[in-house]
């Protein structure tokens, strides 16, 4: 007899007895199963149905005497819900190229200093690339450049000639022939000439779309 936790009859439970004999069948419409000519000996009971926590127990039949078994099954827990979909990975957006006439270039800054060399003027500055993220020029100057802060550019700067001081987010740092510099947009900036010689330099300006002629 097969039954649920609250009394009522299991119809269509597969029990299955295994041991000396094997034997396989479902409960009636009145949750009972009958197995006949079995061998004594001890069964293990296997009572399946869907919907319901498979249940097994062990009997012991002895010879000549039939026996009489019971069990109550536990309904199943609901399935957990299907996990969500995953969103769909975000799609690199194209933005537009920014209209110009972007041409490519090279530049020689020796060749520009021996034919365009600043003197005594304040400052020169000759453009040497120009494309849609980024201002390339050649600068030379005889003069500081006060600080100033780009919050929508990136700013690099190589040194060529000449000799100064940088004085970034709140230090000081010796410029001279070779020295590399990496400017983050928002950081306040200022640059002091020092020594006889103009101090000349390589400046990229990264972020937004050149504008020719600077």
């Amino acid at each position: 007899m097969v039954t649920a936790l609250d009394g009522k009859t299991l119809p269509d439970v597969v029990v299955k007895a295994s041991g000396p004999v094997d034997r396989e069948a479902p409960t009636d419409s009145s949750g009972l199963v009958n197995f006949a000519n079995m061998s004594p000996g001890t069964y293990r009971l296997r009572f399946e149905h869907v919907g319901f926590i498979t249940f097994e127990k062990e009997v012991s039949l002895a010879t000549g005497k039939p026996l009489r078994a019971s069990a109550s099954l536990s309904a199943a827990p609901p399935p957990p819900p299907p996990p969500k979909p995953e969103p769909a990975p975000a799609q690199p957006s194209t933005q537009p190229i920014p209209a110009g006439n972007y041409q490519p270039n090279v530049a020689n800054f020796e060749s520009w200093i021996d034919s365009s060399f600043i003197g005594r003027a304040p400052s020169k500055r000759l453009g040497a690339g120009c494309t849609a993220s980024a201002t390339s020029a050649m600068v030379q100057t005889n003069e500081s450049i006060a600080e100033r802060t780009r919050n929508d550019a990136d700013e690099t700067i190589y040194v060529v000639a000449g000799e100064g001081t940088l004085r970034m987010d709140g230090r000081e740092h010796a410029l001279n022939a070779s020295s590399f510099v990496t400017i983050p947009r928002g950081t306040a900036h200022s640059i002091a000439r020092r020594g006889s010689r103009p101090l000349m330099f390589v400046s990229t300006v990264s972020g937004p779309p050149c504008q020719p002629g600077q």
